[in-house]
């Protein structure tokens, strides 16, 4: 599979300088944001990806470090879809996909087919 997206991980990063790096990098085609504690993930479709536009951005940070992984292409959808788990309030109602089982036991019975719902 090729790689669609990908991440560059940066540390260690402040919550201050997190704001600024959101808007720089979003500056140079960056998409999609994670802070983590003192981490900060930035998504970039791996077709416009240039690590001198980077570089550039990285000029404005004192000891920043970065790491840069791809993401090979999945579907996401899927994946989501698996792990989408029933929500059962008591006996009263239960909220599940299709391919869940029926829960007899309650109530009412709501069905979400979990595609772009």
């Amino acid at each position: 599979m090729n790689a669609i997206y990908k991440e560059v991980s940066l540390s260690p990063v402040t919550a201050e300088q997190s704001d600024a790096l959101v808007a720089m990098l979003s500056s140079i085609d960056f998409d999609g944001f994670e802070l983590l504690k003192d981490k900060l993930n930035a998504y970039i479709p791996a077709d416009v990806y240039n690590e001198d536009d980077l570089e550039q951005v990285l000029l404005h940070f004192n000891d920043l470090s970065y790491t840069c992984s791809e993401i090979p292409e999945q579907n996401w959808n899927a994946i989501w879809e698996s792990s989408f788990e029933p929500v059962i309030v008591k006996d009263f109602v239960a909220i599940r996909a299709s391919f869940h089982p029926l829960q007899p036991q309650v109530k009412f019975g709501l069905i979400i087919t979990p595609k772009m719902s």
